[in-house]
């Protein structure tokens, strides 16, 4: 059974005493637009690698989305409700640095750096699939890390949007035109990102065009090229300065 869920209590309450002798596994981030699959997505590659149990590192993996904010929420350090952690959005207007964001008091900086940290973590211990919360430029560094982009046509996102909603096509459209904006502008004001470059990617998938199964083997072919090449020591979940977080992809 994974054991992410018992290390990450661990490390919210005491981080000092977490000690992981066994990590530096593969690990999928997935940057979705909204309607375009990505929870369904991160459960067929779990699916997809249990399935294969002649590699030790595809064995139990686990799935970061709406978990990770259930224990982000409960985590005093954090003090942000469960429903603004889903949110995915950040204040408009502010354009302060990412060094600033890792010093600096102000409440939404805070709560960032604190989500940062976590998925720094999970990204480190590796068999994770993390769906969200710019979870590419937070682990960019990692070199086992596989990051993905999925896509496809606003129509179809609308669609698939009103069926989960049980709402008409004109309030699913506002719900993807907004969470997809709130989406771009966290990682435009915090990481200095565009979301939507093919650059902070290592496969853009087109959800509307490709199988469940299809996009899952790709993606397991290319945590299996992490695995066969994966360096011989791990960059620390912590070592990195906060300058070397900012990306510039616009």
């Amino acid at each position: 059974m994974p054991r992410h869920v018992e290390l990450l209590k661990r490390f919210l309450a005491q981080p000092q005493d977490v000690d992981v002798a066994d990590c530096g596994y593969p690990f999928v981030t997935i940057s979705r637009e909204t309607g375009a699959g990505g929870h369904t997505l991160g459960r067929e590659i779990i699916r997809h690698l249990d399935a294969r149990p002649d590699r030790g590192w595809n064995r139990d993996w686990d799935l970061f989305d709406q978990k990770l904010c259930a224990y982000l929420a409960q985590d005093p350090a954090t003090q942000a409700s469960f429903d603004a952690l889903m949110k995915e959005e950040y204040a408009r207007g502010v354009q302060q640095s990412v060094f600033e964001m890792f010093t600096g008091q102000a409440e939404t900086y805070r709560i960032q750096k604190r989500v940062a940290e976590v998925i720094r973590f999970l990204a480190y211990l590796g068999k994770v699939v993390i769906i969200g919360r710019a979870g590419m430029c937070i682990a960019r560094d990692l070199p086992m890390g596989v990051h993905v982009r999925l896509v496809a046509s606003e129509a179809r996102r609308v669609e698939v949007m009103a069926e989960e909603m049980k709402a008409d096509a004109a309030a699913a459209l506002r719900t993807v035109r907004k969470q997809d904006g709130d989406r771009a502008r966290l990682l435009r004001d915090v990481y200095r990102a565009n979301i939507a470059s093919p650059l902070l990617y290592d496969v853009v998938l087109n959800t509307e065009r490709q199988s469940l199964a299809a996009m899952a083997s790709a993606i397991e072919a290319l945590l299996r090229a992490r695995w066969a090449g994966r360096p011989r020591r791990q960059a620390s979940p912590f070592g990195e300065e906060p300058d070397e977080l900012r990306l510039d992809a616009r």
